[in-house]
């Protein structure tokens, strides 16, 4: 079941990455994955000074 329907998505979806409307939506989601990823990996964890839920203060490690 799922084989046909990821094979229905990549053959409809053929058309669309040829043309100029394709290529702009496909460099769009391309630059924001990028940019996640380095997002991710700049993350740093956060403490609550005092806990959670015991009116504590957001600090960053």
């Amino acid at each position: 079941m799922l084989a046909g329907f990821g094979g229905n998505v990549g053959g409809g979806s053929s058309g669309f990455s040829t043309s100029p409307e394709g290529k702009a939506t496909a460099v769009a989601f391309v630059g924001a994955w990028n940019e996640l990823v380095v997002a991710v990996r700049n993350y740093k964890a956060q403490d609550v000074k005092g806990g959670f839920g015991r009116g504590g203060q957001l600090q960053v490690n």
